[in-house]
């Protein structure tokens, strides 16, 4: 047996680490509307305030952000796409089909895939529902 077929993929993960992966799964689209958040506010706040340091600092934090939700972004890539092809509960045209959105439209389709087939208290690969209910 290989390295690769020892791993677990998320749909054989019990409650507690679906839930951190539920986590990270909807930071990006969260982090997301905060960004564009930021940047309305501070278009405005530089033109009310004449010290740009606070400004500066700001953007520092969202430059730091921002990297960091990038390569959270390429993990989860990774993640669910091998996820996708050991979930026995999809069939293979469906895999196809998540694989695309996945790969294209990460961000947004991610939480859909969280929602519909990894969240708890759904059946695991194994058997029986995760959290129990």
């Amino acid at each position: 047996m290989s390295r690769l077929e020892r791993l677990r993929a998320p749909c054989q993960w019990g409650p507690g680490r679906r839930i951190a992966l539920g986590a990270a799964t909807f930071w990006p689209p969260a982090y997301f509307v905060f960004f564009v958040g930021f940047v309305i506010v501070s278009f405005f706040a530089q033109k009310a305030v004449d010290d740009e340091k606070p400004l500066e600092v700001a953007f520092g934090v969202i430059f730091v952000l921002h990297g960091l939700t990038i390569l959270l972004g390429f993990a989860l890539l990774g993640l669910y796409a091998f996820d996708v092809f050991r979930n026995p509960r999809l069939q293979s045209d469906h895999r196809i089909l998540w694989v695309l959105l996945v790969a294209l439209v990460g961000f947004l389709s991610m939480p859909v895939y969280w929602v519909l087939y990894l969240r708890p208290g759904l059946a695991t690969a194994d058997g029986p529902p995760a959290s129990g209910g």
